[in-house]
């Protein structure tokens, strides 16, 4: 863990309100998004089943995000305030959440770099934390926002694996990995992005590279083939059906 002084955490704390303030602030104006997503959350609600593709106009999409938002969306809590709270409203405040602990990750990382120019983390935590289009995905009915949270979850976690490597940590990477392609067919480019990386360090390691070579080789199939969650594999595949 590395040491920071009292200067440091209190402008990371600033910037992390700020942050915070002006998502907020964009959620609660907001009821616009770049794409239909609410048709595919909506088709959930009112049928109790995943739509295949031809259905909406992204019921092509892999369907994590959006039944995820369906479900939470009929909490009993939230089902009883729909009046006040629309459905765009409700799934932005759920795009919100993962919004922050995006940039809370991506501060984390930052934080512990081995770098001692402490104006310098603070500039790049602020670039990211400030950044206006990332603040705009935050607040609006994509799944764009569940796929940046678990692609930042996926190479926070290849990154520890690289420093020590446990078998929870590479678990890890697996799970985040898996749930952002159950999230966005996109994410697939982050996969193939830490499988060559694990095969690397397996070439460049000198000692005990017989695990890494094993566990890297293991990323596509273990992803497209996710035999610890039959029903994540389903939301996957349910667009290619």
């Amino acid at each position: 863990m590395i040491m920071t002084s009292k200067k440091y955490k209190i402008f990371f704390l600033i910037l992390l309100l700020l942050s915070i303030g002006l998502r907020i602030g964009l959620v609660s104006v907001n009821r616009e998004a770049n794409d239909p997503h609410d048709e595919v959350i909506t088709y959930i609600i009112e049928h109790g089943t995943l739509p295949e593709k031809d259905d909406c106009w992204e019921c092509f999409q892999p369907k994590l995000f959006h039944y995820t938002a369906a479900k939470m969306l009929q909490l009993p809590l939230i089902e009883n305030a729909k009046e006040e709270i629309p459905l765009p409203l409700a799934v932005d405040l759920i795009n919100f959440m993962a919004g922050i602990i995006t940039v809370f990750v991506i501060g984390l990382f930052i934080t512990n770099l081995p770098v001692k120019n402490e104006t310098l983390k603070l500039l790049a935590f602020g670039l990211i934390s400030l950044n206006p289009k990332l603040i705009g995905v935050n607040s609006q009915v994509t799944n764009d926002s569940f796929a940046i949270l678990f692609s930042t979850l996926a190479l926070y976690f290849m990154v520890l694996f690289l420093h020590k490597q446990k078998t929870g940590t590479f678990l890890l990477v697996l799970l985040f990995t898996l749930l952002g392609i159950s999230t966005k067919t996109n994410v697939w480019v982050i996969a193939i992005a830490i499988f060559m990386v694990m095969l690397v360090k397996a070439w460049t390691q000198k000692k005990d590279f017989v695990a890494p070579v094993l566990l890297g080789t293991e990323i596509p199939r273990l992803i497209y083939f996710p035999t610890i969650s039959p029903f994540l594999r389903m939301i996957v595949l349910n667009s290619c059906n």
